[in-house]
Order: C-alpha cells, then sequence, then structure tokens
C-alpha cells in the first residue's frame, strides 16, 4: 500500500527535489509551502516539515500537528542546523525524527524507515 507523505517547505526547489525523490521510491506526495496551508489539508500517512516557513515556525506546526485530536502522522522534522539543542528542541516538539539540512538520500531513506517502523508500532 503506497504511503502518502506530506511536505511542508517553503523553498521550492527543495520541495520539488524532495518530491521527485519520494515519488521514485514510491510514495504519494502532497506539496505546501506554509503552515496554515498544512492544518487545512487532510490526513497524510507520512509529514515533512521544514523548521522555518515563509508565515510560521516550522517547530510550532509540528507541535500542533503532534497534539491535534484523532490521527497523528509520524512528523520528520527538517532543521538548518546540526546543533544538539535544536535536535532536542525538534523531538520536544512532536517530531518522530529529524533531519539536518543539508542531507542526502541514505538519510532522507533512514528516516521514512524510522517513522515507518515507528508507525506500525503504535
Amino acid at each position: 500500500m503506497q504511503q502518502n507523505v506530506l511536505i511542508v517547505e517553503g523553498e521550492d526547489n527543495v520541495a520539488l527535489a524532495l518530491s521527485m525523490v519520494l515519488r521514485e521510491w514510491g510514495y504519494g506526495v502532497q506539496r505546501v509551502g506554509q503552515a496554515e496551508q498544512a492544518r487545512d489539508v487532510g490526513h497524510h500517512d507520512i509529514v515533512m516539515i521544514d523548521s522555518t516557513l515563509p508565515d510560521g515556525s516550522g517547530f510550532q506546526l509540528c507541535q500542533d500537528l503532534s497534539q491535534a485530536e484523532g490521527q497523528r502522522p509520524p512528523i520528520i522534522l527538517m532543521i538548518n542546523n546540526h546543533s544538539p539543542l535544536e535536535h532536542r528542541k525538534a523531538l520536544a516538539q512532536g517530531a518522530t525524527t529529524v533531519l539536518s539540512k543539508p542531507f542526502d538520500s541514505l538519510m532522507l531513506r533512514q528516516a521514512l524507515d524510522t517513522v515507518s517502523r515507528r508507525a506500525e508500532l503504535a
């Protein structure tokens, strides 16, 4: 069964590259560029959020989605630095796992595998 991924990324080139890779790997993909748009879309199996969005904080969106009523999808929060403090903050805000930018396809695959395994156990 195909898993659907919501990409919340304000930079079109990054969102497009992620979309292409995920589609090649067999995922369904929907892209939005702002936090408010992400709040308005339906359920997805996995949500990928950039920590810096044009209309607000990806950290706050992560927290909002992780605390929402009903189904809570696993969240991959993409942060812009490798700071252990930022990593801990992302997990505290409800991220299932964290990717530090820039990342390669191997790190992306590992993050997707991590959230898929955790979703199966839930």
